[in-house]
Protein backbone atom coordinates (compact mmCIF):
# COMPACT_ATOMS: atom_id res chain seq x y z
CA UNK A 1 0.00 0.00 0.00
CA UNK A 2 1.28 3.21 -1.32
CA UNK A 3 1.50 6.39 1.41
CA UNK A 4 0.14 8.74 -1.92
CA UNK A 5 -0.44 8.13 -5.43
CA UNK A 6 -0.84 10.58 -8.66
CA UNK A 7 -1.44 10.89 -12.28
CA UNK A 8 0.71 12.94 -14.40
CA UNK A 9 -0.64 13.59 -18.15
CA UNK A 10 1.09 14.99 -21.15
CA UNK A 11 0.19 15.10 -25.01
CA UNK A 12 1.70 11.80 -25.65
CA UNK A 13 2.19 9.43 -22.45
CA UNK A 14 0.21 9.15 -18.92
CA UNK A 15 2.37 8.39 -15.74
CA UNK A 16 1.28 7.02 -12.07
CA UNK A 17 3.40 7.94 -9.31
CA UNK A 18 3.51 6.82 -6.08
CA UNK A 19 5.78 6.96 -2.96
CA UNK A 20 5.83 4.54 0.10
CA UNK A 21 8.29 6.20 3.07
CA UNK A 22 9.48 2.98 5.23
CA UNK A 23 10.99 3.69 8.71
CA UNK A 24 11.09 0.68 11.42
CA UNK A 25 12.62 1.23 14.79
CA UNK A 26 16.56 0.15 14.88
CA UNK A 27 15.96 -0.74 11.09
CA UNK A 28 16.45 1.00 7.75
CA UNK A 29 14.66 4.19 6.97
CA UNK A 30 14.02 4.74 3.42
CA UNK A 31 11.73 6.68 0.68
CA UNK A 32 10.27 4.54 -2.30
CA UNK A 33 8.91 6.54 -5.37
CA UNK A 34 7.54 3.95 -7.85
CA UNK A 35 6.57 5.32 -11.59
CA UNK A 36 4.93 3.94 -14.47
CA UNK A 37 4.41 5.52 -17.98
CA UNK A 38 2.29 4.83 -20.73
CA UNK A 39 3.14 6.55 -24.41
CA UNK A 40 0.46 7.20 -26.92
CA UNK A 41 0.33 4.26 -29.64
CA UNK A 42 2.90 2.43 -28.24
CA UNK A 43 2.56 -1.21 -26.46
CA UNK A 44 5.64 -0.24 -24.72
CA UNK A 45 5.70 1.05 -21.18
CA UNK A 46 8.22 2.57 -18.38
CA UNK A 47 8.68 1.20 -14.93
CA UNK A 48 11.19 3.61 -13.14
CA UNK A 49 11.94 3.49 -9.34
CA UNK A 50 13.49 6.21 -7.13
CA UNK A 51 15.13 4.77 -3.35
CA UNK A 52 16.40 7.43 -1.33
CA UNK A 53 18.34 6.41 1.86
CA UNK A 54 16.20 8.84 4.43
CA UNK A 55 18.66 7.79 7.16
CA UNK A 56 21.12 10.91 8.53
CA UNK A 57 23.75 8.87 9.38
CA UNK A 58 24.22 5.19 7.65
CA UNK A 59 24.20 3.66 4.71
CA UNK A 60 21.68 0.92 3.82
CA UNK A 61 21.82 -2.36 1.79
CA UNK A 62 19.75 -2.18 -1.62
CA UNK A 63 18.45 -4.85 -3.97
CA UNK A 64 16.03 -4.49 -6.56
CA UNK A 65 14.48 -6.83 -8.89
CA UNK A 66 12.34 -5.90 -11.75
CA UNK A 67 10.54 -9.04 -11.49
CA UNK A 68 8.05 -9.39 -14.38
CA UNK A 69 6.51 -12.60 -15.44
CA UNK A 70 5.55 -12.27 -19.27
CA UNK A 71 2.65 -15.30 -20.56
CA UNK A 72 4.54 -18.52 -22.00
CA UNK A 73 4.15 -18.68 -25.39
CA UNK A 74 4.44 -21.93 -27.03
CA UNK A 75 7.70 -22.10 -29.56
CA UNK A 76 8.42 -18.52 -28.96
CA UNK A 77 11.87 -17.96 -29.96
CA UNK A 78 14.31 -15.40 -27.95
CA UNK A 79 16.97 -13.41 -28.42
CA UNK A 80 18.83 -10.49 -27.17
CA UNK A 81 22.12 -8.20 -27.92
CA UNK A 82 23.77 -10.30 -25.27
CA UNK A 83 25.93 -13.76 -25.66
CA UNK A 84 24.31 -16.82 -24.64
CA UNK A 85 27.01 -17.77 -22.99
CA UNK A 86 26.60 -14.46 -20.65
CA UNK A 87 24.37 -16.88 -18.60
CA UNK A 88 24.63 -19.75 -16.77
CA UNK A 89 22.57 -22.30 -15.22
CA UNK A 90 21.54 -22.10 -11.31
CA UNK A 91 23.52 -24.24 -9.43
CA UNK A 92 21.58 -24.40 -6.12
CA UNK A 93 18.10 -25.34 -5.65
CA UNK A 94 16.14 -23.36 -3.21
CA UNK A 95 13.97 -24.53 -0.82
CA UNK A 96 10.76 -24.10 -2.89
CA UNK A 97 11.67 -26.30 -5.55
CA UNK A 98 11.02 -30.33 -5.15
CA UNK A 99 13.09 -32.02 -8.02
CA UNK A 100 12.14 -35.19 -9.99
CA UNK A 101 14.29 -37.36 -11.29
CA UNK A 102 13.48 -36.58 -14.86
CA UNK A 103 13.60 -32.49 -14.09
CA UNK A 104 17.49 -33.19 -12.18
CA UNK A 105 18.28 -35.29 -15.42
CA UNK A 106 17.11 -32.28 -17.68
CA UNK A 107 19.24 -29.72 -15.75
CA UNK A 108 22.17 -31.90 -15.57
CA UNK A 109 22.21 -31.95 -18.99
CA UNK A 110 21.60 -28.22 -19.33
CA UNK A 111 24.70 -28.08 -16.84
CA UNK A 112 26.98 -30.34 -19.43
CA UNK A 113 25.87 -28.53 -22.40
CA UNK A 114 25.92 -24.96 -21.50
CA UNK A 115 23.04 -24.72 -23.18
CA UNK A 116 20.77 -21.36 -22.67
CA UNK A 117 17.32 -21.86 -23.23
CA UNK A 118 15.91 -19.83 -26.46
CA UNK A 119 12.87 -21.48 -27.35
CA UNK A 120 9.87 -22.76 -25.69
CA UNK A 121 9.45 -25.78 -26.99
CA UNK A 122 10.15 -28.22 -24.13
CA UNK A 123 7.29 -27.57 -21.59
CA UNK A 124 7.54 -31.39 -19.97
CA UNK A 125 10.80 -30.05 -18.55
CA UNK A 126 9.88 -26.85 -17.21
CA UNK A 127 8.37 -27.55 -14.13
CA UNK A 128 9.59 -27.33 -11.34
CA UNK A 129 11.13 -24.16 -12.85
CA UNK A 130 14.64 -23.43 -15.08
CA UNK A 131 16.80 -20.55 -14.10
CA UNK A 132 19.78 -19.03 -15.62
CA UNK A 133 21.43 -16.25 -14.08
CA UNK A 134 23.67 -13.44 -15.93
CA UNK A 135 27.37 -12.68 -15.54
CA UNK A 136 27.84 -9.02 -15.54
CA UNK A 137 26.17 -7.75 -18.22
CA UNK A 138 28.06 -4.05 -18.85
CA UNK A 139 30.84 -6.10 -19.58
CA UNK A 140 28.52 -6.42 -22.96
CA UNK A 141 26.42 -4.12 -23.69
CA UNK A 142 25.68 -0.45 -22.25
CA UNK A 143 21.99 -1.21 -22.65
CA UNK A 144 20.57 -4.46 -22.67
CA UNK A 145 17.51 -5.50 -25.06
CA UNK A 146 15.67 -9.39 -24.76
CA UNK A 147 13.15 -10.15 -27.23
CA UNK A 148 10.81 -13.13 -27.60
CA UNK A 149 9.16 -13.14 -31.50
CA UNK A 150 5.64 -14.26 -30.57
CA UNK A 151 4.65 -14.41 -34.28
CA UNK A 152 2.57 -12.59 -36.46
CA UNK A 153 5.33 -9.96 -36.62
CA UNK A 154 5.05 -9.03 -32.93
CA UNK A 155 7.59 -9.26 -30.24
CA UNK A 156 8.16 -8.78 -26.16
CA UNK A 157 10.65 -6.72 -25.88
CA UNK A 158 12.35 -5.94 -22.31
CA UNK A 159 15.52 -3.10 -22.27
CA UNK A 160 17.45 -1.54 -19.76
CA UNK A 161 20.68 0.02 -18.60
CA UNK A 162 23.30 -2.80 -17.25
CA UNK A 163 24.76 0.17 -15.29
CA UNK A 164 21.37 0.47 -13.32
CA UNK A 165 20.61 -3.51 -14.00
CA UNK A 166 23.93 -5.54 -14.40
CA UNK A 167 22.37 -8.86 -13.82
CA UNK A 168 19.75 -10.60 -15.28
CA UNK A 169 17.54 -13.95 -14.81
CA UNK A 170 15.89 -16.30 -16.89
CA UNK A 171 12.83 -17.97 -14.79
CA UNK A 172 10.67 -20.68 -17.06
CA UNK A 173 7.99 -22.52 -15.70
CA UNK A 174 4.87 -24.58 -17.03
CA UNK A 175 2.64 -27.01 -15.75
CA UNK A 176 -0.99 -26.86 -15.41
CA UNK A 177 -1.52 -24.07 -13.23
CA UNK A 178 1.08 -22.03 -14.25
CA UNK A 179 2.59 -21.23 -17.42
CA UNK A 180 5.77 -18.48 -17.79
CA UNK A 181 8.27 -17.27 -19.67
CA UNK A 182 9.97 -14.30 -17.51
CA UNK A 183 12.52 -14.12 -20.25
CA UNK A 184 14.89 -11.67 -18.14
CA UNK A 185 14.37 -10.12 -14.79
CA UNK A 186 16.89 -7.23 -14.43
CA UNK A 187 18.70 -7.09 -11.17
CA UNK A 188 21.40 -5.66 -9.30
CA UNK A 189 21.97 -8.82 -8.15
CA UNK A 190 20.42 -12.40 -8.59
CA UNK A 191 17.73 -13.34 -6.34
CA UNK A 192 19.36 -15.50 -4.22
CA UNK A 193 19.58 -12.87 -1.43
CA UNK A 194 21.52 -10.82 0.61
CA UNK A 195 24.51 -13.01 1.18
CA UNK A 196 24.62 -13.94 -1.84
CA UNK A 197 24.84 -10.35 -3.19
CA UNK A 198 27.44 -9.46 -0.55
CA UNK A 199 29.61 -12.50 -1.68
CA UNK A 200 29.32 -11.49 -5.33
CA UNK A 201 29.86 -7.59 -5.08
CA UNK A 202 26.54 -6.81 -6.42
CA UNK A 203 25.38 -5.59 -2.73
CA UNK A 204 24.37 -1.82 -3.30
CA UNK A 205 25.44 0.48 -0.18
CA UNK A 206 23.28 3.42 -0.08
CA UNK A 207 24.99 6.22 1.98
CA UNK A 208 22.94 8.82 3.66
CA UNK A 209 20.42 11.01 1.87
CA UNK A 210 21.87 9.32 -1.43
CA UNK A 211 19.87 8.15 -4.10
CA UNK A 212 19.73 5.53 -6.92
CA UNK A 213 17.14 5.86 -10.16
CA UNK A 214 16.06 2.67 -11.92
CA UNK A 215 14.14 2.47 -15.19
CA UNK A 216 13.41 -0.64 -17.74
CA UNK A 217 10.73 -0.24 -20.37
CA UNK A 218 9.01 -3.43 -21.50
CA UNK A 219 5.59 -4.58 -23.16
CA UNK A 220 4.43 -5.26 -26.52
CA UNK A 221 6.77 -4.69 -29.88
CA UNK A 222 4.98 -3.99 -32.88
Amino acid sequence: EMDNSYLDFSDNAITIHSSYEYVKGFGYHYLAEPAVTIHKDSGLFDIQLKVTNLSNYQSMPLQYLCHMNYAYVANAKMTANVPDNAFQLRQTIPGHVHPTPEWTAYNDRLKASGELINKLDDPNHYDPEIVFFSSNLTEYVDNAEFRVDIGEGKNFLTTFSTKQFPIGTRWILYNPDQQVNAFVIPGTSTPEGFVAAKKAGTLIMLKAHESREFKVTTGLEK
